[in-house]
């Protein structure tokens, strides 16, 4: 399955403007991170935080070998395109 990307600009409690971005990691569940440190976090969280690594694993993407890593390689994608459209062609 592709990895589903989006991101709009969003206004916070405060009155300042960020933009907000969402990434669809399976039919039942979309991580959202603000700005592009949430980014950045998020890719550290799935690159090696390990209670989110265990979160991700489902019988669909660990039933052969190498299949997780392949599944986590395609999240850090998505990511990794998410920060190179916002530092490309940031919303105003």
């Amino acid at each position: 399955m592709s990895n589903l990307t989006d991101r709009a600009l969003i206004t916070g409690y405060k009155g300042e403007q960020t933009t907000a971005f969402w990434l669809t990691v399976n039919p039942s569940h979309r991580l959202m991170a603000g700005g592009r440190e949430g980014l950045i976090g998020l890719l550290n969280d799935i690159l090696f935080n390990k209670l989110i690594i265990k979160s991700l694993r489902t019988k669909e993407n660990t039933r052969y070998p190498g299949n997780f890593a392949v599944y986590q390689l395609n999240l850090v994608a998505g990511i990794l395109q998410l920060l190179i459209d916002d530092v490309r062609n940031p919303l105003k």
